[in-house]
């Protein structure tokens, strides 16, 4: 072997060990703080779904709502749209009934992230018809 391949061979078993000697340390996961208390959490996210390692934006709570609404018997078929922004979802459209009304906030509050609901939906007995 020339010195030229002795030299490139040398170069190329030392690459890695000076790549990886130039990047920085790994940083340690999050640990909470002494006492038990929980670590801080992103503004975006839901305890809860930070604590699975399941970030919550504002698209992910309006398709968790919809998917809810629309696979629920009693309201699955109203024509109710849903807006989210901040984590507020915003429910709007029409329904037969105070009940149904009342069950569509129901299934929007039970979604993970969701902070509040505003309920904007309005009665109008010609939806069912």
């Amino acid at each position: 072997m020339t010195r030229t391949g002795w030299l490139m061979a040398a170069w190329l078993l030392a690459t890695p060990a000076l790549v990886s000697a130039s990047l920085p340390a790994p940083r340690p996961p999050a640990v909470p703080p002494p006492g038990g208390a929980p670590a801080a959490v992103p503004l975006w996210a839901n305890r809860d779904d930070a604590a699975r390692g399941r970030p919550v934006n504002d698209a992910s709570i309006t398709a968790s709502v919809k998917a809810r609404l629309m696979a629920d018997g009693m309201i699955g078929r109203l024509p109710i749209d849903v807006k989210t922004q901040s984590r507020v979802v915003y429910l709007s459209g029409e329904a037969e009934n105070r009940d149904q009304i009342l069950r569509a906030e129901t299934l929007a509050r039970k979604v993970d992230g969701v902070a509040r609901v505003e309920n904007q939906l309005r009665i109008d007995n010609r939806v069912g018809g």
